[in-house]
Formats: C-alpha cells, structure tokens, sequence
C-alpha cells in the first residue's frame, strides 16, 4: 500500500516537475500575469484587494495588492431622510474615488509588471539575481493607504523540488531489482546466497525478500 501511494505521489511530482520544465521554458519568450481581486465586504466597500501571479525570464513571483480610504462617510442614519440623503452621497463619492484607485493600481505598470517593489540591500544582490526576493511596499496619507508585498523566487527552484520524490522513488525501485537480480535480502542488502530461511543479518524470510538465482 505504501509503495502504491508512493508511486502515485511520485508521478504526480514528475508530472508537476515537467510543468514547471515548460512554465520556464514560456517565460523566457512570454510574460505572464494572473491576477484576482475585489472590494472588501463591508458597510461603505472602501478597502480593495488583489493577488497577482507573474511569470517572467525564469522567475514566479506572488504579489499582495491592498489600498483604501481613511476616511469613509459616517455611520448609516437610522430614519432622518435628510442625513439618509448625505450618507448616499458621501458613499457614492467614496466608492468613486475608490474606482478610480482601483482602476490605477490595476492599470499602472508600477504596481502591474513583475518588478519586485523596494530596496534591496546590497549583500542581496547575488540573490536578486538568482530570482530570489521578498519586499514590502506601503504608504499611508490622511486621505487613504497602501500595502504591496512581493514574493518571488526562480522556477528552477520549484523544478527541484517537484523532482526529489520521483528521485527518491527511482532510486528505490531501482535499488530494490539490483537486490532481486543478485539475491540480496531487500530488507538489509545482506548476501543470501548460502542461506536457505532467513536473512542471517536481520532475520527477514528468504522466500520472501530475495530470488536465487
């Protein structure tokens, strides 16, 4: 059972790893960008937020984008017509100058390319270099705030580790037919082949871990 579950989590692995083969294979020619975002549920949507996903020259970076208003209209009335009306009012004109934040942030190439945001120190040079980096980017003003965090690393990276449990089952597998074809015990790799019963070295049954040739 565990060998079967091992083999499947082995081929999904590979499969993963050679995805990854041809993400970085497309990125040196095509970047790409995914993104998903919206207002934040509640009473005046003055908030917004957006997840991007670029690809880019070998490199797979995860950005968090969220800004919004500091000051929103007051606390809904509870039945003056006349307040009613100006609490209308002042949400609709937050909800534009939100729109228009929104559509800048998902517009300008500042927050849009793959570009990580703010200072990287020099001894993180050879890192940036090698795709590797995490800034964060904020502001904040009277009137309305701002956050971008940045995550990226090399898709080679992700190559790597997709490929170390199909490495880890070939090896297995392989190292399980060389003990078959030259009758060594699989549990341990001790010589059976003047013992009859058991393995001398861990006691594992004969019929069952090697085939005499």
């Amino acid at each position: 059972m565990l060998r079967w579950l091992l083999a499947i989590l082995a081929t999904v692995s590979l499969l993963l790893g050679v995805a990854t083969v041809a993400l970085g294979v497309r990125t040196c020619c095509v970047s790409d960008r995914l993104w998903r975002g919206g207002n934040v549920d509640d009473e005046f949507h003055s908030q917004f937020t957006a997840l991007y996903v670029f690809t880019d020259k070998g490199v797979i970076s995860v950005r968090y984008l969220g800004f919004g208003l500091n000051q929103g209209p007051a606390r809904r009335p509870a039945s003056n017509p006349r307040e009613e009306a100006i609490w209308q009012q002042a949400r609709g004109e937050t909800a534009r100058m939100l729109e228009l934040l929104r559509d800048e942030a998902l517009t300008d190439p500042f927050w849009t390319t793959s570009k990580p945001l703010g200072f990287m120190p020099p001894h993180a040079s050879l890192l940036r270099r090698m795709g590797f980096f995490a800034t964060r980017y904020a502001w904040d003003y009277p009137l309305a705030w701002q956050s971008t965090i940045d995550i990226g690393c090399p898709i080679w990276l992700l190559t790597v580790m997709f490929s170390i449990l199909p490495g880890i089952y070939l090896m297995r597998h392989l190292r399980r037919r060389y003990r078959i074809t030259h009758s060594l015990c699989q549990n341990c790799g001790y010589d059976l082949r003047a013992s009859t019963d058991r393995c001398p070295e861990c006691g594992s049954l004969i019929a069952c871990s090697a085939t005499h040739s």
